[in-house]
């Protein structure tokens, strides 16, 4: 078996041209399998459904649907909810969906995904999460705020990290006991989140006792975790549990929830608690921290049942779904057919600006037509230009370096190109002139000038737009 890694620059890439790339890719190393590693990142969900594809076998890991379980947190807005909707309906098209927890598996057939698509594979450990045996506080002291044991959270900004309920059950478990704790919060975080956490604590009795550290290297948490009296997890929901399995790689005492893919991970090696329930998490950390004993058992057992954790058996597994795949489909026809297929797009100008001011307002926009795919054929060119409140005429003036007779013929000697050097259009106050410039459009196309731009006499509303239909040929499957 070989593997093999497609690795586009996304910047600047549209949906045409990646399927123009992934096509080649499949066809020049004859794919038998194609395996989506982070699906619910693609930039370009929509490619999967398209026949432009060459048929082939296909393959996604799924690690979590947080953003399905709290919409309002994660899909606050309609943007965010069409794109999360869009990448959900990219995973009807493959053959085998991968899940990395035996919960999430269920969180897709409980979305009506079909049993026999979905295969839980698990995950592997972070080889950069080990013991270190001989590490001190002094490791990491200018880390922390103060001299005193701590208790260890992560991601206080993200809502399912449960900070809110941790930072109060922290307060209730620590105010009455004789040594003084601190809890170190570890990530990114706003100032405005930062105190809040940290006058939540005060009400509760611990002022000063909560600190909001920010991010901090990998190594950095590796001695953080290696340090942490205790290890303080009551996430709302996980897909599995990343952050759970590392501490248990520490040899940290870990408290953590009873629920979603948790116990998947940590089996009964750690403390579980209600991640809803405040008194719960709380009475956790008062036995923990109060109990020596228990913390060694649970550090001992927590390193024991992360060392079962092999990224070898996630390969062996994930293999046999593509072996499978093979047996269930053992060939694909690509029978390629040629299609002409038209698409209309609204270009923005790649320079736009005030000239000059006298009579008229004067304003410069280009455009830049290399924009277009390099096999596009243009059917239509129309300029609209948005004009003011007044009932001006709007004239549009030929410049000399880019939409003229002259900038043509200098960069193509020998051309000749009637130009319309100035067009009148209608009087349409507050609405939208149009200007049919097909002709020259294809001449700029096809010199490749890369500034195509006019003079604009008259009140502009704001910029003007190119719209362009083309036309290329494009190899389907079928």
């Amino acid at each position: 078996m070989q593997l093999l890694f497609f690795e586009p620059m996304y910047e600047g890439m549209t949906s045409d041209m990646y399927i123009d790339q992934i096509s080649k890719f499949i066809l020049e190393n004859q794919l038998d399998v194609l395996h989506l590693p982070s699906p619910m990142s693609f930039p370009y969900p929509e490619v999967f459904n398209s026949t432009r594809i060459p048929p082939i076998r296909t393959v996604a890991t799924v690690y979590d649907v947080i953003p399905m379980m709290y919409p309002d947190v994660y899909l606050a807005n309609e943007s965010s909810r069409n794109s999360y909707d869009s990448h959900l309906r990219m995973l009807q098209h493959p053959h085998r969906l991968l899940s990395v927890s035996e919960w999430t598996r269920q969180d897709l057939i409980r979305m009506g995904f079909q049993p026999g698509q979905i295969v839980s594979v698990g995950t592997g450990p972070d080889e950069g999460f080990y013991r270190l045996p001989n590490t001190t506080l002094d490791a990491v002291q200018h880390l922390l705020p103060a001299n005193h044991p701590f208790v260890l959270a992560v991601s206080p900004m993200d809502f399912r990290k449960n900070a809110e309920r941790l930072v109060e059950a922290f307060a209730r478990a620590t105010r009455d006991l004789a040594q003084s704790f601190q809890l170190l919060l570890v990530g990114p975080v706003t100032s405005e989140v930062a105190n809040r956490l940290s006058q939540m604590a005060a009400d509760h009795g611990r002022p000063g006792s909560v600190h909001c550290l920010g991010h901090v290297s990998k190594s950095q948490l590796l001695r953080l975790y290696n340090l942490a009296h205790v290890v303080a997890l009551p996430s709302l929901y996980e897909g599995w549990g990343f952050d759970v399995l590392n501490a248990m790689q520490c040899g940290a005492p870990v408290l953590t929830s009873n629920s979603t893919s948790i116990p998947e991970v940590s089996g009964a090696t750690v403390f579980h608690v209600d991640p809803l329930s405040v008194e719960s998490i709380s009475e956790g950390l008062r036995v923990l921290l109060t109990d020596p004993l228990l913390r060694s058992h649970l550090a001992a057992s927590g390193l024991q049942r992360a060392d079962q954790f092999r990224w070898q058996e996630v390969a062996n597994k994930t293999v046999a779904v593509y072996r499978d795949l093979m047996r269930e489909i053992p060939s694909l026809p690509r029978q390629a057919v040629e299609l002409r297929v038209e698409t209309k797009v609204h270009l923005q100008p790649n320079r736009y600006g005030v000239v000059r001011r006298g009579k008229y307002t004067r304003n410069f926009v280009s455009f830049n037509l290399l924009e277009l795919p390099s096999d596009a054929n243009i059917k239509r060119a129309v300029l609209h230009v948005p004009t003011g409140s007044k009932a001006a005429v709007v004239q549009l003036r030929l410049i000399k370096s880019g939409w003229s007779e002259k900038g043509l013929r200098r960069r193509a000697p020998g051309v000749r190109t009637p130009v319309i050097r100035i067009k009148r259009l209608a009087r349409r106050p507050g609405k939208e002139c149009t200007w049919n410039c097909t002709v020259l459009a294809r001449k700029w196309r096809r010199y490749s000038l890369r500034n195509h731009g006019v003079m604009i006499n008259g009140a502009v509303r704001r910029r003007p737009t190119l719209a362009v239909t083309f036309y290329r040929t494009v190899t389907t499957y079928r």
